[in-house]
């Protein structure tokens, strides 16, 4: 919720979650394919 209230007030849910899930990929790296995992 930082992100809406402080980085980009009046942001749509869409927008913030593609902002949090761009941190997480900078943070991890990119998503692995789960389908050779059995998920």
């Amino acid at each position: 919720m930082g992100y809406v209230r402080k980085v980009h007030p009046g942001a749509t849910v869409e927008e913030t979650i593609s902002a949090i899930l761009q941190r997480v990929v900078e943070d991890t790296g990119e998503f692995k394919d789960d389908e050779k995992f059995g998920a």
